[in-house]
């Protein structure tokens, strides 16, 4: 027997073993295991930014609705509603791609131009002149009641709005 060393020869070699191996292998355990939350944080960050884009666009979107819905049932743009649209519509730039920004604007002037022929209407007493405001006005009227009925802001704000993850990358 070695009087020299008091530890067994068998924990000696299990301690080498450990600091060699073992030690590394937490290591790398723990490591892996951060790794692993960050990547979970990652995600969970990415569905909470999908979601507030979601919440934004479809904010948007129900103010189109709502301008477009006052039309189709009252026949005219009302001011509070026309100044709703476009306090809500006016971040569209950066919630959706230059095809929303542009039909945004578009529906925007052709409303204003809807109120306004309308005001413009109660006031004007030259029988032709009025015959072709009322005329351009029942036009544009038209156009707006035709984009809810038909389906066309539906149509133009699904690729933002779809809940289908296959259309992730079309937004």
């Amino acid at each position: 027997m070695n009087t020299a060393s008091a530890v067994p020869d068998w924990l000696q070699y299990a301690q080498a073993l450990a600091q060699t191996f073992v030690v590394p292998l937490v290591g790398s355990a723990i490591t892996a295991i951060g790794a692993w939350i960050a990547m979970q944080q990652m995600r969970i960050a990415r569905k909470k930014l999908d979601h507030d884009r979601y919440e934004k666009r479809l904010k948007i979107f129900e103010a189109a609705h709502a301008l477009l819905a006052e039309a189709v049932v009252k026949d005219t743009v009302s001011d509070p509603v026309l100044k709703r649209f476009f306090v809500d519509v006016n971040d569209a730039p950066f919630h959706f791609g230059d095809d929303i920004v542009k039909y945004l604007e578009e529906l925007g002037t052709v409303a204003s131009s809807v109120k306004v022929g309308q005001e413009a209407l109660a006031e004007l007493t030259d029988a032709k002149l009025r015959e072709e405001l009322k005329a351009d006005v029942s036009k544009n009227l038209l156009w707006v009641q035709q984009e809810l009925q038909a389906g066309n802001l539906v149509r133009r704000f699904r690729p933002y709005l779809a809940l289908d993850p296959k259309n992730a990358n079309k937004r």
